[in-house]
């Protein structure tokens, strides 16, 4: 059917819905959810490919690394789901950092931890 759903058991099914997910998480998911009982690949999980694929569906397209919108610090993105878009921050450092993306966006991001805003 050319879809993950239609590979054979060891062919990364669930590696090539997490990667879908990124480019169309509504239609990653809907044929995830034809499979409900698919053997995952070895190093892999039903738990994070199904956490992954929700995840997606939550945050939407990524508009970073696309030309889209850019950040001044390499642990950012962006994701726009139908016109909402979320900032999401993984600051490396020991201390806050505030993070300039270039639809003029600033997000404070908490020492060692995620941050995400909602706009």
């Amino acid at each position: 059917n050319g879809k993950p759903s239609g590979l054979p058991n060891d062919q990364w099914r669930d590696l090539w819905w997490n990667l879908w997910a990124m480019a169309d998480a509504n239609a990653a998911l809907a044929d995830y959810q034809t499979m409900p009982n698919y053997i995952p690949e070895q190093g892999e999980s039903l738990a994070h490919t199904y956490h992954w694929l929700h995840t997606m569906n939550t945050l939407g397209q990524l508009k970073t690394g696309l030309g889209d919108i850019t950040a001044d610090y390499p642990g950012a993105m962006v994701f726009d789901n139908q016109g909402v878009k979320r900032y999401v921050v993984y600051n490396f450092g020991e201390s806050e950092r505030q993070v300039q993306f270039s639809d003029g966006v600033s997000v404070n991001a908490a020492a060692g931890a995620f941050t995400v805003e909602t706009h």
